[in-house]
Order: structure tokens, then C-alpha cells, then sequence
């Protein structure tokens, strides 16, 4: 067996080609595939395989990111130490989020067209490449013979590129792959892997700093002397952090390369439902042959006879709205745990997957991929890049005019809007933390100060004569201010919606904690007038965390959650690409804002400006959610609520989820106030 072989075996409990041959069979009753497959995911548990396949490729994205934040002010020391506005850190920053663009939009896309499995695995090499060549990046020889900024920016645009990638296909996987009881739960349990990396990166930071610096004879601390021998060590430190990042990539390619497709692509856009089956084997038969799953399995091969032979020539005859047609029968499934295939669409009833999706005059029956796979999506050998450019050109517009297109307008604002807050209150940006933990007043420099603000010193320490000792201090402050504020507050945010995801209705949680957080940010902003630069300043420290915790426990959470949720499988990852990469425009837009209105510096004014500024932003992104963003969730009656119904609100499969909101949902601006003057007057 080759070695891709035995990593397999990962998936694998039986090898279905050789336990189920029947499987592969030409003539089976393909109407039974379908709800069988899914009655398997559904049936299914939280499954940790998936999620740490997801869940370790995610860490490390966020750790490299994370990592190459916190040491920012490293590189300001060692390669440009008399740099004071900035600029090299700003280009660094937007390099790498439009490369998180590039990634988000090309892997959804792309996703979409070739299948979740032929990418995943992909960004992670892009991954180990930038992280392996940013950490050695170099001036070349001797005297500085070129630049290392240029390939510091050219390696981490590379690794925004892999780190964006990471979100749509991460996502994808973790939703496809979940039973709707646990879709909510495994998205967010992937989701919180963000937070442990920041943990990690600042951590991991910390501990090179003082193990490094106290190899240095003399240790980095005590030395105030040789600049020189302080950068080689400095230099050392941010390389091991960085290069460190690899480590998870390594061990988490092993799962991406080998984990099977997911069975709603193979079934809605693959067509290919004996793959389907397979896959789903793979993943959820039990721990040996002649596990209940097996023998389910065998039981259903058995059991479905011959007679549903596949007519190809009268399937090319007949059209897709000919009543008759087989593509538009549907399923229907009696057990209450499977998702129920209806003629009507009954939005009341539990979730399902419309065979009309399922093309039988598509479907191949030999269990393996074919060429022809995304058809939809991408150019054939038959048309022209021309004529493949007019049909999408024509598919979009479609698309943009029915309901899909709101939501996907809608999401894109809310996860734009968040992110302007989110990176603009100082994301692993030591400068805001710094002046935010500020409870001394900084002298005013002089235009002749030997010691002008330079951007290493993200804190404004006062600088010593020994800028050895200053650098020490620096990064030390920095580790630490993000570990006792950003991090745990974070941490917890996402721990509190792990454990509440499935009993609270994410829409409207979400538009709640967008509200609490305008009201939050209007009081930090106010707490600067009063404690800023005093021993009272704990205040503005505590509220900031409180922030920080409304956003992991709400919007930044559910942004990640919803685009994975509310779209059909052929046009999920683009989407989710598209909402994605809006919050990172968001984000560079509010850095380059940040630069340029001087808001690092030792003035309270212009942060505190910005915070209030962010308010209105959060009121905007809670009514945008309000009245476009349908729920995913199963509404509770109000009427008849009680504590017992509030204790769980039940997910909505992705199908049902993509046929359109449920019957009772008012979605729309003009609809929506329309209702509220009507229940005013009632």
C-alpha cells in the first residue's frame, strides 16, 4: 500500500471498495442513495476527526498571522530602528489583507468548481512556504547588500493569500460534513481555534524572549551597549516564533490530504451519489466491520434491487419542466431524525435536500470523480472563456436578483462593518494597548529629543539610554498586555457561545450584541476623558475587555458561522469568499484611517474619536442583520415560550436553509417596518 494509501486509513474503518463491491453496480435504485446518505450525517456524532482536520488548519492560519503582528516592533528594531510614522508597518499590514482577499475569494470559488477535497491542503503548503520563506528572509551579504523589507512584504502577502484560503475551505468542511444537530457547534468549536492561536503566538513570544535573551552573554536585559549584538538576538526571536508556525501546518496537512469530499457537493454538484455513499462511509462507519453503520450499509445494498434502471436516452428527451421529468422528483424520507423531501416545500417541515438537484442522466456509477465535475460553474471544452464569461455574467445577475443576493449583500455589511471595529481597536496593534494601559503622562518630546517616537517603541516608553534594555521592554509589555486583556477576554467570548450556539437564536443574537457593543464603545471612548494617563485607567482596560469579549461572543463568531449556512452548496464558497474578504476591506480601510490620522500616538483625542466613531457603525451592521440576515434556526412560539422551549432552538438543515426562509420570517426594509406598525397597532 503507498503511503497516501495508508494516511487514508485515517478515514477509513473498512475499505467500502472491497466490503461493498455491489456498490459500484450500474443498475441501483439511485432515488435511494441520496436519503440514505444523508440519514448517515444526520445520524451522526460530533465528529472530532473532522474537526480537528478543520480545526488545526484554522489554529494554524491565525497563529502565523497572530505571530507576525506581535513582532512587529522586533522588525522596526532591528531593520529600520529610526523609522517614526510608521509607513513599513501600515504597507506590511495591507499587504498581507489584500492577499487574505485574494485567498478568501479565489479557494471559495474555486471550491466551489473543482470540490472542497481537491483544495484542502492546498493553502496550507502556501502556508508552510510563506512561513518557511519569511523566516528566511535576509539583507543578503555582509553590509545590507538589499532590502529585506521588499521580501517581507512579499512573504507575508503570500501567507494572507494561504491564511484567507483557510476560512471558506475550513467552513465548508466543518458544514457539509456536520449532522444539522451539530453544524452550530462544530463551526464555532473550528471558530475558537482563533483565539487559542493568539494565545499561543503571544505565548510562544514571550518565551523566546526570555529564553533567548538570557543565552545572550550578557543577558539582553543587562546589556544597554552593543546595538548590534541586541538585533542579532531580537533577530533571533522573531524568526523562531514565526518559523514555529509550521509546526501545526506540518501535522494538520496529514488529515487535509486525505479526507474524503464531502457528500453534499458530490450529491448536488458531483452527481455522483455511490461516491457520495462511499465518502460518507468513510467517515462515519463504525470502528470495524459489522458496526451498526456497516451493517445498515449492507442491509441497504442488499436490499435495493435493479428495477430503477437508468433510461439515458429518455432522460435526454425530456426537460426539466416536464412534470414527469425524473429531475424533478424528490425524496421522501420517514424517519423524524432524516431531513424530509416534500413536493410543496412545507418550510415547517424538517430540513431536505431536493433530488431535482440531482441530475440522473449526470450520475456515475462507478464511485469514482469524473472531469466533468462543477460543470456549472467553470468553462467546458465545448464553450468558449467568452461564452463561459456571458453565462456567469447572466448567473450572477440571476442570482443578485433573488433573495440570496440580499442576504449575501447583507452578510458582506455586517462582517465589513465588524471588522472596521475589530481591527481598528487594536488587533495584536501594541500602540493601542499601550496607550490604553497608559497611567502616566508622556513629557512632550522636543523637536531636538535624541529619543523621538520611534515605531519599535510601539509603547512610548521613556527611552533609556540603554535602547537594548528599552527593546526587552518593549516586546515583554506588548506579550503581556495582550495576554492579560485581548486574549482570555476572547477565549471566553467564544467558550460562552460554544456552549449557548443551539440555544439562542444566532441572527438575533448577533443583532443584540451589535447593540450592546455600540453602547460599549461609546463608553470606552468617554472613559478616556476621565482615567486616560491616571491611576484609575483599569476602567478603560476593564471595558475594552468587555468589548473584546461582546465581539468573539456575537459578531465576530457568527460572521464566521453564517455565510457557511445560508447559501446553496453550488455557490457557497464563493460567497463565503465574498463576505470574508468584505471584512478585510473593511480592516484595511480603518488602517490606513488609523495611520493616518496619527491614532497610535500619545493623544487620547483621536482614539477616543475613533471609538465613538465605531458606535454608529455597530447600529448600522444590528438593523442591516435585522431586516436581510434570515434566521438559521427553527423559530420558538413566543406565545407559548417558556424556559423549557428556550432551552434549545433546532438548526435548519443546509437545504432547507437554501430553499429560503421559513414561512413567518419577515425579511426586507419595507416589510419589515410594515409589520412593526401593525403589531404597534394591535
Amino acid at each position: 500500500m503507498s503511503s497516501i494509501g495508508r494516511l487514508r486509513q485515517l478515514w477509513k474503518d473498512v475499505d467500502v471498495s472491497d466490503a461493498y463491491p455491489h456498490l459500484r453496480i450500474e443498475k441501483r435504485d439511485f432515488d435511494d442513495i441520496p436519503k440514505f446518505v444523508l440519514k448517515i450525517v444526520e445520524a451522526s456524532h460530533f465528529s472530532k476527526r473532522i474537526w480537528f482536520v478543520s480545526a488545526s488548519g484554522f489554529f494554524t492560519g491565525a497563529y502565523t498571522i497572530f505571530s507576525t503582528n506581535v513582532i512587529a516592533p522586533a522588525w522596526a528594531y532591528v531593520y529600520w530602528p529610526t523609522a517614526t510614522r510608521g509607513d513599513q508597518s501600515l504597507g506590511i499590514n495591507i499587504a498581507t489583507l489584500v492577499g487574505t482577499c485574494a485567498g478568501m475569494i479565489i479557494f471559495g470559488y474555486l471550491a466551489d468548481c473543482f470540490g472542497r477535497k481537491k483544495l484542502y491542503g492546498v493553502e496550507l503548503v502556501i502556508v508552510i512556504v510563506a512561513t518557511l520563506g519569511l523566516t528566511q528572509a535576509s539583507e543578503g551579504y555582509n553590509d545590507s547588500s538589499m532590502s529585506i523589507y521588499p521580501w517581507i512584504v512579499f512573504w507575508r502577502t503570500l501567507l494572507g493569500i494561504g491564511v484567507g484560503a483557510e476560512y471558506p475551505l475550513s467552513a465548508l468542511i466543518a458544514s457539509e460534513w456536520s449532522a444539522t444537530s451539530h453544524r452550530g457547534r462544530m463551526l464555532v468549536a473550528v471558530f475558537m481555534t482563533q483565539p487559542l492561536a493568539q494565545l499561543a503566538a503571544h505565548g510562544v513570544g514571550l518565551l523566546a524572549l526570555w529564553s533567548i535573551s538570557a543565552r545572550h552573554k550578557p543577558p539582553l536585559l543587562h546589556d544597554g551597549t552593543d546595538h548590534d549584538a541586541a538585533s542579532r538576538v531580537i533577530d533571533q526571536v522573531w524568526r523562531l516564533v514565526v518559523g514555529l508556525g509550521a509546526v501545526p501546518a506540518l501535522l494538520a496537512i496529514i488529515g487535509r490530504l486525505t479526507i474524503p469530499e464531502t457528500p453534499r457537493w458530490l450529491l448536488e454538484i458531483e452527481q455522483n451519489p455511490s461516491a457520495a455513499l462511499q465518502s460518507t462511509n468513510e467517515v462515519y462507519s463504525g470502528s470495524k466491520p459489522g458496526s451498526t453503520t456497516d451493517v445498515e450499509l449492507t442491509m441497504f445494498a442488499e436490499s435495493s434491487t435493479n428495477t430503477t434502471k437508468i433510461a439515458q436516452d429518455d432522460h435526454r428527451a425530456q426537460k426539466p419542466d416536464d412534470p414527469s421529468s425524473p429531475l424533478r422528483e424528490e425524496i421522501e424520507v420517514s424517519n423524524n431524525n432524516v431531513p424530509q423531501y416534500t413536493e410543496d416545500r412545507d418550510f415547517a417541515e424538517p430540513s431536505h435536500i431536493p433530488t431535482s438537484r440531482i441530475r440522473k442522466d449526470r450520475i456515475k456509477t462507478t464511485g469514482q470523480f469524473s472531469g466533468d465535475s462543477g460543470e456549472a460553474n467553470r468553462p467546458n471544452h465545448k464553450e468558449s472563456f467568452v461564452q463561459w464569461l456571458q453565462r456567469s455574467s447572466s448567473d450572477i445577475k440571476s442570482f443578485m436578483r433573488g433573495p440570496s443576493g440580499s442576504i449575501l449583500v447583507a452578510v458582506s455589511i455586517c462582517w465589513f462593518l465588524l471588522d472596521i471595529a475589530y481591527y481598528g481597536l487594536g488587533l495584536d496593534n501594541p500602540q493601542l494597548l499601550g496607550n490604553i494601559w497608559r497611567q502616566k503622562k508622556q513629557e512632550k518630546e522636543e523637536p531636538s529629543s535624541p529619543n523621538p517616537p520611534f515605531d519599535w517603541n510601539s509603547n512610548l516608553l521613556p527611552l533609556p539610554k540603554e535602547r537594548n534594555q528599552a527593546i526587552y521592554q518593549v516586546l515583554e509589555t506588548n506579550f503581556r498586555h495582550a495576554l492579560y486583556t485581548t486574549v482570555p477576554a476572547s477565549i471566553v467570548g467564544c467558550f460562552v457561545i460554544l456552549l449557548f450556539v443551539n440555544r439562542v437564536p444566532r441572527v438575533r443574537f448577533m443583532v443584540t450584541t451589535f447593540v450592546f457593543l455600540a453602547a460599549i464603545f461609546t463608553v470606552v471612548g468617554s472613559s478616556l476623558f476621565r482615567v486616560y494617563e491616571t491611576k484609575d485607567h483599569g476602567v478603560t482596560i476593564v471595558f475594552y475587555a468587555i468589548s473584546m469579549f461582546l465581539i468573539n461572543v456575537g459578531p465576530n463568531t457568527i460572521t464566521f458561522m453564517l455565510p457557511a449556512e445560508l447559501f446553496e452548496t453550488r455557490n457557497r464558497g464563493t460567497c463565503y469568499g465574498i463576505a470574508a474578504a468584505s471584512g478585510k476591506l473593511g480592516a484595511i480601510l480603518v488602517q490606513i484611517a488609523l495611520w493616518g490620522l496619527g491614532v497610535g500616538g500619545p493623544k487620547k483625542e483621536p482614539l477616543a474619536g475613533v471609538l465613538f466613531f465605531f458606535a454608529p457603525l455597530m447600529l448600522i451592521g444590528a438593523l442591516v442583520a435585522w431586516i436581510w440576515i434570515p434566521e438559521v434556526q427553527d423559530p420558538v412560539d413566543n406565545s407559548a415560550a417558556s424556559i423549557k422551549q428556550f432551552s434549545s432552538y433546532d438548526n435548519r438543515s443546509l437545504e432547507d436553509i437554501a430553499d429560503g426562509p421559513k414561512k413567518g420570517q419577515i425579511l426586507g426594509l419595507k416589510k419589515r417596518f410594515v409589520h412593526m406598525l401593525k403589531s404597534a397597532e394591535k
